[in-house]
């Protein structure tokens, strides 16, 4: 399949333990290159007592398996990690109820359309996904629309397709590392529900008819990940014309979570060395990840994440 949803721009997407009475800052990493400018998914965390150094790495959350990347220096510091923290504990994935993602009540997907758009998005299945169309009313018709919306992203994609994180999860298991996660599953569905259903149906009939300027995002996005550009990252969604549903929610999908996440990571860091992996549109701007921890006092490097 060549044409994609507007939801792939989605794939980017503790307390403190006291004052310490002496402060022990960490001594640059002389083993590690560190990045001329902010063009870095990788970053390291030291500085406000840490003994250990941690690392931020920026994801997304499902790549073409030809455009996946995996630097030596990433897989080397995951490995040399005590922790491995992600968005959600891979291991554990329980917390979240199927009919969660199901619409509310009795309703269906066709109540919230016209039925000619109800059967546009049904030809579209059949046409593009193979589904036929008595598949698609028993699975599909009555999840939220936003959920549909990811078969879409899932299948532009093709069969060769790669997750950042399950394959850093692979590296973790091969050390023996721990993994812990930031927010249950259960919540995350829950942030994809305080969309407004209507928003949700509107976004799925947009990726339908607008796929073109989807795919165009799609290549831009890709390309801005492999460059390492966070900033342009951050860009190219606050402008993106097929995701603006998405911005109107932005406040619940970045900028809240990004909050909830500081003082769990400011605990994880004391006393053990983490590896962080969270969506890349989490670690830039003002109210990203990485300022929060700067602001919290502790010093970020980008390091040079070469392939």
């Amino acid at each position: 399949m060549k044409k994609l949803a507007s939801l792939c721009l989605l794939s980017l997407l503790g307390f403190s333990c006291g004052t310490k009475e002496k402060e022990v800052e960490t001594k640059e990493n002389s083993d590690i290159e560190y990045a001329d400018d902010n063009n870095s998914l990788l970053w390291e965390i030291t500085g406000n007592g840490l003994t250990k150094p941690s690392y931020l790495f920026g994801t997304i959350h499902i790549i073409g398996a030809d455009d996946f990347f995996l630097s030596d220096v990433t897989k080397d510091l995951l490995s040399k990690a005590d922790v491995f923290i992600t968005e959600v504990e891979i291991n554990n994935l329980a917390g979240m109820n199927p009919m969660d993602m199901m619409i509310p009540g009795d309703s269906s997907l066709s109540d919230f359309m016209t039925d000619e758009q109800y059967k546009k998005v049904k030809s579209f299945y059949k046409e593009e996904l193979n589904m036929d169309e008595a598949i698609f009313e028993l699975t599909l018709s009555r999840m939220l629309p936003i959920m549909i919306q990811q078969q879409i992203t899932v299948a532009a994609f093709g069969d060769q397709t790669k997750s950042y994180e399950m394959e850093l999860i692979k590296l973790a298991k091969k050390n023996k590392i721990e993994n812990k996660g930031l927010e249950s599953l259960g919540f995350q569905v829950g942030v994809f529900k305080s969309i407004p259903l209507d928003e949700q149906v509107t976004m799925l009939l947009r990726s339908v008819d607008s796929l073109d300027q989807s795919l165009e995002e799609l290549n831009e996005m890709i390309s801005l990940y492999k460059k390492q550009d966070i900033n342009g990252l951050a860009k190219l969604i606050n402008e993106s014309e097929s995701s603006k549903e998405l911005l109107n929610n932005k406040d619940e999908f970045l900028t809240d979570r990004n909050a909830r996440w500081i003082p769990k990571i400011d605990s994880m860091v004391q006393d053990q060395s983490c590896f962080i992996a969270v969506g890349a549109a989490h670690l830039p701007e003002k109210e990203g990840v990485i300022e929060l921890l700067k602001a919290k006092g502790y010093e970020l490097k980008p390091v040079a994440n070469k392939e």
